[in-house]
């Protein structure tokens, strides 16, 4: 029960720090902030990856919360 959690917590907490970085960088154009969205969001993916590939527990829990809430 444990794991599940700190994972979940891991997640939530890279998703709220990339949402401040995109926060506080400044763009100029379109482009700018399109190659700088992909560079933070590309990150939070990896470390998501990375949980949801390396533990099982944590594969089930979220397979559990999907089926919960649909």
């Amino acid at each position: 029960v444990l794991k599940p959690l700190i994972f979940s917590f891991v997640i939530f907490a890279v998703f709220y720090f990339t949402r401040e970085q995109i926060i506080f960088f400044k763009v100029s154009n379109w482009f700018d902030f399109i190659s700088k969205l992909t560079i933070v969001s590309l990150v939070s993916m990896i470390i998501v990856f990375a949980v949801f590939y390396a533990d099982a527990n944590f594969r089930s829990f979220v397979k559990r919360i999907l089926r919960v809430v649909f």
